[in-house]
């Protein structure tokens, strides 16, 4: 990763602030997505309505809720690999 600097304008100064930009040499690795049912009681604890979630293999919801595991799986299917990110 390289590190570019820009401009920001503020209201009470000019500041240089550093933005990460990713090598486009450095491949990002990829990870499929699976299907995942929350019911009821997990999805009144996470706060989320329950259903078929397609996530990453560390939990992180990616897409949902469907109302079926075959929607779930045809939605996992149109997104392909995602970038296995982490923050």
């Amino acid at each position: 990763m390289t590190m570019a600097p820009f401009r920001f304008e503020g209201a009470s100064a000019t500041r240089t602030h550093t933005r990460m930009q990713i090598s486009p040499t450095r491949k990002t690795p990829m990870t499929n997505l699976c299907s995942r049912h929350v019911d009821a009681t997990e999805a009144a604890r996470l706060r989320v309505k329950s259903g078929w979630y397609g996530t990453k293999p560390s939990g992180t919801f990616v897409s949902g809720p469907h109302t079926t595991d075959e929607d779930c799986l045809r939605h996992i299917k149109t997104l392909g690999p995602v970038p296995d990110v982490r923050i």
